[in-house]
């Protein structure tokens, strides 16, 4: 299942893991806080959990396994009660690499006007594209790493600024280590 989906459908809230350097370390965590926050907010609002429990069920697909043989046998259910959808698929993902693609040329085109919330659309998908990119920055990769930094830097992720500086210092350290 698919958590951005079920957000969109009213069934879910999302919290991403966030990236923070810790102890020099690069590491991906969920902020106690932060979740703590989201669980009491969503307990002391019943209506709201309950409404959430409702689209959490309508968006289930009650019917995956027929679904699923109606595919391998190449029938349509276009015109199937199965096939019934109340939901909007949501614009498909990028891979990080198409991601980079768009938005470096939005960029382009419009260096003083560039907002990359006109690139991506959903103020949702924005914010999973800079968890996301910034989660890069914890590959042992190197080119992830700078593909990492540079879609910090194309979706304005400011909030990421002092990782990347950390980041960029600690690199520094370790390669003044190797030199001598």
């Amino acid at each position: 299942m698919n958590a951005r989906a079920m957000k969109r459908a009213g069934g879910a809230e999302v919290i991403f893991e966030d990236t923070v350097m810790e102890e020099g370390t690069l590491l991906e965590e969920v902020e106690g806080r932060r979740l703590a926050m989201k669980i009491i907010s969503l307990l002391d609002a019943p209506d709201r959990l309950e409404k959430m429990g409702k689209s959490s069920g309508a968006f289930m697909n009650h019917h995956a396994a027929e679904r699923i043989a109606s595919e391998i046998q190449g029938n349509s259910l276009a015109n199937s009660s199965i096939n019934h959808s109340s939901q909007k698929d949501p614009k498909p993902l990028l891979n990080d690499n198409q991601l980079l693609v768009e938005l470096r040329g939005a960029w382009q085109e419009e260096q003083d006007e560039y907002d990359p919330q006109k690139v991506i659309g959903s103020a949702d998908d924005l914010d999973y594209y800079r968890h996301r990119a910034a989660s890069l920055l914890t590959s042992p990769s190197w080119p992830e790493r700078n593909l990492g930094v540079k879609l910090i830097g194309l979706l304005k992720h400011q909030e990421k600024l002092g990782v990347l500086h950390a980041t960029v210092s600690q690199s520094e350290v370790q390669l003044g280590k190797h030199s001598s």
